[in-house]
């Protein structure tokens, strides 16, 4: 809830709300990934790519503060468009 806050989502019942919380996590790990992909090279990328599989969060915590430093910038950055977009168009987050 405090994810969709000020999004003005109470016209959807709360399983509407859950599957938009759920494609905006989606799409926000793809496009942070993209954007990951953009800033390191590829002996990185297949790291990262590793780290991922492996499912430890601290090892990506960790992986992530060595390689990309300003991490938390563009998943906050990347999280404020997707909720422009929920905001614009909630509906679409819905199919």
């Amino acid at each position: 809830n405090t994810l969709l806050a000020g999004l003005n989502l109470d016209q959807f019942t709360e399983e509407q709300r859950q599957k938009i919380i759920e494609k905006l996590y989606k799409q926000l790990e793809d496009r942070v990934g993209d954007k990951v992909a953009t800033l390191v090279n590829n002996e990185q990328f297949a790291q990262f790519e590793s780290v991922i599989d492996e499912g430890d969060e601290e090892k990506l915590d960790d992986w992530l503060t060595a390689n990309i430093p300003n991490y938390d910038q563009i998943v906050n950055e990347v999280l404020q468009q997707l909720k422009q977009e929920v905001a614009a168009n909630p509906q679409g987050f819905l199919n």
